[in-house]
């Protein structure tokens, strides 16, 4: 009785297995196919319920379940063997993580590890990648499958096996095989000369024959034959052509092309008749991996990437993205005349992507504006790819682009810039008025064209109907054309990061309040920064990549209450627009659309002009954003205007950003009335703490002076000294100095007034300055008070 309940509950599984597409066969106790079973027929042919039925009742009543690993079945099983000190903790030791998966322990205390097949032939290993004792079962191998029992006397002449049973099944999900475990496999793979590397190499007189048989070869297996000699032969004739040095003659190439279809066609003849249609997915696999004019590579964050030929232009494609799969799809359609499977496509994608992304070559991606050497690049992301070349000598619209672009779903195509347009035109459409302000946005426009450095945060503020929406989406329109062209701040970081990552300028619209984390971030991409994200409906792994861009804030009120971000920060007030002014916007983008190609193209004459000024701008005393100072005066001098002018603008903006960091805090506050009537105060931060709560002061808008109280005021010196820290900057450029020192082994707080020295009064002659001396040296100095 209790032989038949296993024999019952092994044929149950059986049958489940059959039911999840698995091709199941049996197998003796001993775990090998009985003797008259044709286990190859099962590598291609599922058995049906019925012949599985008949197995365990009648033929094979003693059987054990095995399941054909490889593409058939879907998996790939990791088979680790504890008799050799191999299991899951021990890979991850060496840095390898296996990913939750379907898990089952063998008989022998084993692990099988299985894993969705990836869609290029995975071949059986058995110690190759790690050593003894790790084997990888692929296409044409098999496992043991729970409930098996088995029984049997090992290599050694001991009794080995036992029961299999699963402690993760494959119900609850089966993983994609990690990127680490397959790099592995094809590590392996390399080792042996694919017949697709062949095709992209040099072919030198000697080997002419030998490669162009391996390539035929390859070339025919991989086709349809009814395709033959529409796609293998001329493709073989293309490579003889490129690649031989020199090349076959045509009778030659022709007698190597018709000896191996003569041989393949007899392999096809001897098999099986569904062996001999190549499968849908490996024919979509060669319109990505055969076609000389595509290139593969992986990005450089390790993202699988396609560069394709459409047209009469070349697209970056992401291997996984809809562009891509469409193309395929489309691809397919035309040469075969026929619809792609679904899954085939899946498939198909998923081995170029791991093709791309271990096998390619790897390319850095820019977003928008990239510089590389002597040049810079715009993207005009439009149907032709083209790109605008920008030197010290002139620019020029470019079809060939030397570098490669990443593209985003939100990203429009801008205009084709023309030239003879005024840059001045642009305060046409939007409501900046005085000269500083309007040479101040000017030089912030003209420096998004330029990248490598960090960009001032343009802040737009003031109140209702002074058109903070239009000057904002006018900026982005020249700048970074978006289908999205204002975003509303969000909450979380994560979300932040990843959109500061797509975009080069960025515009958030109706901020009313700022968190310290969102701040940070905002900080982040303004200097430059990396990100670790777990992206959501993956296998747990991280998306690292790098964001440094143009950001750009409006709102009603400034909400940005941290010192650092206000630091890094252009505040822009605009008033009111008056009601005999007044156009909707509509109007205005009616207007603005015919004068943006000539705006853009006044626009790319300075940045002309500022490439060839900036490597003689110095400055003997920088403010904290001094790449973007140097570059403001280049600019400012491009657009002809003195560097004075400029120098005396932003002064007054970073003075009015210290003063509005200052506002709202009750420690400055209270410091300032505090030092009124004094040039030094010295003590410890507890005696400074005591002081500061019996003064009168005034905060932020409200009008009252009031006492300040133990309430406002921190209640630890400590948190006063790290708030202090934070002000420091600020205060300095108002004429306070907060020192840290010490006395009789007592730290103390010392606290001074100092002349201020705005940026323009340090400007000197660039001759009298080194290389050298360019290092701003504030943070060297601006040592933190201690707790």
């Amino acid at each position: 009785m209790k032989d038949m309940t296993i024999n019952k509950k092994l044929l149950e599984r059986a049958l489940e297995y059959q039911g999840m597409g698995w091709s199941v066969v049996p197998l003796g106790k001993n775990k090998i196919p009985f003797y008259e079973f044709d286990l190859k027929k099962h590598q291609t042919e599922r058995a049906t319920p019925a012949q599985i039925t008949e197995w365990s009742q009648k033929t094979y009543p003693e059987m054990n379940i095995g399941v054909m690993t490889g593409a058939l079945s879907g998996i790939v099983v990791l088979d680790l063997d504890i008799k050799h000190g191999w299991s899951a903790k021990k890979l991850l030791e060496l840095g390898y993580h296996i990913p939750p998966t379907a898990t089952a322990r063998t008989g022998n205390g084993g692990e099988h590890y299985l894993f969705k097949h990836p869609g290029v032939v995975i071949h059986n290993s058995q110690g190759q990648l790690f050593g003894e004792g790790v084997d990888v079962r692929g296409d044409g191998g098999y496992i043991v499958a729970a409930p098996s029992i088995t029984k049997y006397i090992d290599k050694e002449g001991k009794p080995a096996g036992g029961a299999y049973e699963w402690v993760v099944p494959p119900e609850d999900g089966i993983a994609e095989m990690p990127e680490w475990l397959l790099q592995k496999i094809q590590e392996q793979e390399n080792k042996k000369e694919d017949w697709r590397a062949l095709m992209k190499k040099d072919c030198p007189e000697g080997k002419r024959n030998g490669v162009a048989a391996s390539i035929a070869g390859g070339l025919l297996r991989t086709t349809a034959i009814e395709k033959w000699e529409a796609v293998a032969w001329p493709t073989l004739q293309k490579w003889n052509q490129e690649r031989c040095k020199p090349p076959m003659s045509e009778n030659e190439l022709r007698t190597v092309y018709e000896s191996i279809s003569a041989a393949e066609q007899e392999r096809r003849d001897a098999s099986p008749e569904e062996d001999k249609k190549v499968p849908q997915k490996m024919q979509l696999m060669e319109l990505a991996t055969s076609n000389p004019h595509i290139e593969l590579f992986r990005d450089n964050y390790g993202n699988g990437h396609a560069h394709v030929v459409v047209d009469d232009h070349k697209e970056v494609m992401v291997c996984k993205g809809k562009r891509f799969k469409h193309w395929l799809s489309h691809t397919f359609l035309e040469q075969y005349g026929d619809i792609a499977d679904s899954k085939a496509l899946n498939d198909a994608i998923h081995a170029i992507e791991s093709m791309a992304t271990f096998k390619g070559k790897e390319y850095k991606l820019h977003n928008r504006v990239a510089k590389v050497d002597d040049a810079i690049w715009l993207d005009l992301a439009d149907e032709r790819n083209r790109a605008v070349q920008i030197t010290t000598t002139g620019w020029k619209v470019a079809d060939e682009v030397p570098i490669l672009f990443r593209r985003h779903a939100h990203q429009s195509a801008q205009v084709e810039p023309q030239s003879g347009g005024d840059i001045k035109e642009l305060f046409k459409f939007v409501n900046v008025t005085g000269p500083a302000q309007q040479l101040l946005l000017l030089v912030y426009l003209v420096a998004c064209f330029i990248p490598d450095f960090p960009h001032a945060l343009l802040y737009i503020h003031g109140q209702q109907g002074s058109a903070k929406s239009t000057l904002s989406r006018i900026l982005r329109r020249l700048v970074d054309p978006s289908r999205t062209e204002v975003l509303h701040m969000p909450k979380d970081e994560r979300e932040l990061k990843l959109q500061l990552f797509r975009h080069h300028l960025v515009f958030y619209e109706n901020v009313d309040g700022i968190s310290n984390a969102i701040s940070t971030v905002l900080c982040i991409g303004v200097t430059g920064g990396s990100s670790s994200e777990r992206l959501y409906f993956t296998n747990g792994e991280d998306f690292i990549f790098d964001f440094q861009l143009n950001i750009g804030i409006n709102g009603i009120n400034i909400s940005a209450v941290k010192p650092d971000l206000l630091e890094r920060s252009l505040l822009f007030g605009l008033k009111p627009v008056d009601d005999s002014n007044r156009r909707d916007e509509a109007e205005i983008f009616e207007e603005f659309e015919p004068a943006r190609p000539k705006i853009i193209g006044a626009i790319l004459d300075v940045v002309v002009k500022a490439l060839a000024i900036r490597p003689s701008v110095k400055l003997a005393k920088k403010p904290r954003m001094a790449d973007f100072a140097l570059w403001g005066v280049a600019i400012a001098e491009a657009l002809g205007h003195t560097r004075e002018e400029f120098l005396d603008a932003y002064g007054a903006k970073i003075r009015e950003q210290s003063e509005e960091a200052l506002a709202e805090s009750v420690e400055a506050a209270a410091l300032l009335t505090f030092m009124k009537d004094k040039e030094v105060w010295k003590g410890t931060a507890r005696e400074l703490l005591n002081e500061l709560s019996f003064v009168d002061v005034q905060v932020g808008s409200d009008s009252q002076h009031q006492r300040v109280s133990t309430q406002q005021l921190p209640k630890l010196p400590q948190v006063l000294t790290r708030r202090l820290n934070e002000l420091k900057p600020n205060l300095r450029k108002i004429g306070i100095d907060v020192a840290a020192g010490k006395e009789n082994g007592i730290r103390t707080i010392i606290i001074s007034k100092i002349d201020t020295n705005t940026v323009q009064s340090v400007l000197i002659d660039p001759e009298t300055v080194t290389e050298d001396d360019q290092d701003d040296t504030d943070d060297k100095k601006n040592t933190e008070i201690p707790f």
